[in-house]
């Protein structure tokens, strides 16, 4: 069935009942490109996205991570399509040149509305390969240098930042928290990145707010102003967000993109195979906030690995679940059903690392559980990771023993035949480009230097398949003859967990009825972030 939930359609509608270009300025704050299948006009001469950003009068543009994803190429292609102001002042490209406008200023009713515009720093992580000859500035210090250039020539100062309200991975930089806290002359910052909707919070004097992802709301920020003998002032401000699920499409925009429309619904809707699992692919979970999958192993993780196995002859490959919920539940199933299970653009990758690094890797990884506790009855896990920067690991057998402090978990790690894992032991390793480029090409979060960094074999296995999903897709078709059954094969296992099994249940119960709420991660996977203790028990 159709979703009414939000669409650029529904937007339309919504921005012209809303929109006056005599007192409004209309923004979008980056992420554009990436997602519902959008990757299929990646090479069309006018990205039909940015056509249509075009057509509702989005005034102002900027990057988000993901526009980084495919090069810079393609990047320059898309914001030469683009008819308004693309401001990416913190990024230079490989001329030492700005990658879009560093800043603009624009007169609405004779009111000098200054806009600045970042992206977070971690694409320095996340894209390192594709911004090899750029410059990635911190946007604290770009913005003071930019705040200096504008100064005296704006009565309202906004930003549009593609960056969390919190700090990412600890880096300078990468919160609009820490970003307020800076510049308390702001009068409002529109954040993004986690996709997160926040109608409205106040940091040091200044109004942050973000949307939630796919089209869903749209901001509605509202200034008063008031004019004096020195100018204009902002004398309030407020920010409610719009459903688009309260719009109507708009039927012209429909019928207009009714072409690209068709063409996602024909890719998506191509049947790839049978699955034969009883009761899905992953394991069952006692409770929503704690999946089974990352209590033990599960099929679709088995399955991820095979894909990968099938086209590489990596010794280790490592894999991750995007979604705690999503699975391949019996029956046929098509592309959508593989990209609702993996829904992102990676490629696979092919890379040797020793023993120390797979080990220092796999460390990495095992610190996304909490440390358990003597007294806990749940496990929790690191609110400051997502569940995309976990991966599973097969080809060897571990556990992970979750009393120990992180840097200390990993033990018992053989290779598949049995034998102890040594330093200096040489392994290929199977990995999504994501995670190297993101983590395993540079020193880090993962590697010092001491480590030395893994050797790239091969960037990207199979390109003219395409995405892993696309590899995955091949995969079922052409070695398991369109039938997939779950592989429920154990290679790891999770210790150091120790509570009374009744206690246990009942707080599990107690969770299930909404008697106790734990604390959740704050991303889209919206895990427990703390474990339920004997103590909280005590009053139920």
């Amino acid at each position: 069935m159709p979703s009414d939930s939000g669409s650029m359609a529904q937007l339309k509608t919504a921005i012209r009942k809303w929109y006056d270009p005599d007192t409004c300025l209309l923004v979008d704050a980056g992420d554009t490109v990436q997602g519902n299948s959008a990757f299929l006009f990646l090479d069309e001469p006018y990205n039909p996205i940015i056509r249509a950003m075009n057509e509702l009068g989005y005034e102002v543009w900027t990057t988000g991570n993901h526009e980084y994803n495919y090069g810079m190429n393609v990047l320059r292609r898309l914001i030469s399509g683009f008819q308004g102001h693309t401001i990416v002042s913190k990024v230079r490209d490989e001329t030492g040149s700005p990658l879009g406008e560093r800043w603009a200023i624009i007169e609405k009713n004779g009111i000098r509305i200054a806009v600045v515009c970042m992206v977070t720093p971690n694409i320095s992580l996340w894209d390192a390969a594709n911004l090899r000859n750029c410059e990635v500035r911190n946007p604290i210090s770009e913005t003071e240098a930019i705040l200096k250039e504008i100064e005296g020539k704006y009565d309202v100062l906004i930003a549009v930042n593609h960056m969390s309200i919190p700090q990412e991975y600890d880096t300078p930089g990468s919160g609009c928290a820490e970003y307020a806290e800076h510049f308390p002359q702001f009068d409002v910052i529109v954040a993004s990145h986690q996709h997160l909707l926040e109608e409205e919070t106040e940091v040091n004097g200044v109004l942050i707010a973000e949307n939630s992802s796919f089209g869903e709301t749209m901001l509605k920020i509202d200034l008063t102003m008031q004019k004096s003998v020195s100018g204009w002032k902002v004398t309030d401000r407020t920010s409610r967000a719009l459903r688009m699920s309260d719009y109507e499409p708009d039927p012209e925009f429909m019928e207009t993109y009714r072409p690209y429309h068709e063409q996602i619904l024909a890719s998506i809707r191509s049947e790839i195979g049978i699955s034969e699992g009883p009761d899905g692919f992953l394991i069952p979970s006692e409770t929503e906030c704690i999946p089974g999958f990352l209590l033990q192993n599960a099929p679709l993780v088995n399955l991820f690995h095979d894909a990968a196995e099938s086209f590489t002859d990596a010794d280790i490959t490592a894999s991750m679940i995007a979604s705690p919920s999503a699975d391949l539940l019996p029956g046929a199933f098509c592309a959508k059903d593989l990209l609702a299970l993996y829904p992102y653009e990676n490629t696979l990758c092919l890379v040797r690392m020793n023993g120390r690094q797979l080990k220092k890797y796999m460390e990495w990884s095992a610190s996304f559980y909490n440390t358990f506790r003597p007294g806990d009855l749940t496990i929790s896990f690191d609110p400051s990771i997502s569940l995309f920067d976990y991966d599973f690991f097969r080809g060897v057998n571990y556990e992970i023993d979750i009393s120990k402090q992180p840097g200390e978990r990993i033990v018992n790690l053989r290779k598949a035949d049995g034998t102890p894992v040594q330093e200096d032991d040489s392994f290929t390793v199977a990995v999504s480009s994501y995670r190297y480029q993101s983590h395993l090409s540079l020193y880090g979060p993962v590697f010092s230097e001491e480590d030395g960094l893994p050797v790239l074999i091969e960037g990207d296995i199979r390109p003219d398949l395409g995405a892993f999903t696309d590899l995955l897709a091949e995969y079922i078709r052409a070695d398991l003859d369109g039938t997939v059954g779950p592989d429920t094969s154990e290679n790891w296992k999770l210790i150091g967990v120790e509570w009374d099994p009744q206690l246990h249940q009942k707080a599990i119960e107690l969770i299930n009825s909404g008697a106790i709420v734990p604390e959740l991660t704050h991303n889209y996977s919206h895990l427990a972030a703390q474990s339920i203790t004997e103590n909280d028990l005590k009053d139920h």
